[in-house]
């Protein structure tokens, strides 16, 4: 794994805004869903690589539209 740069990680509390859920529904599917990506900790903050958080949204769009359009 290369080393990350600040650029490409995201702290939890940004983790909403690029996932284009609210906080709580956030929180609860990253709790639900097992596939989800995992937070790092650096001190006392965790945090999450932008391009998991970013790939896992889009796959949880496209399955609800999936299951929508059946």
């Amino acid at each position: 794994m290369s080393t990350l740069k600040l650029a490409d990680v995201v702290p939890t509390t940004q983790g909403p805004e690029v996932t284009g859920l609210s906080l709580d529904s956030f929180r609860m599917q990253m709790r639900r869903d097992p596939n989800a990506p995992k937070p790092f900790k650096i001190g006392f903050q965790n945090f999450y690589v932008r391009a998991e958080l970013v790939r896992w949204a889009k796959g949880r769009k496209a399955a609800s539209i999936a299951r929508c359009t059946k």
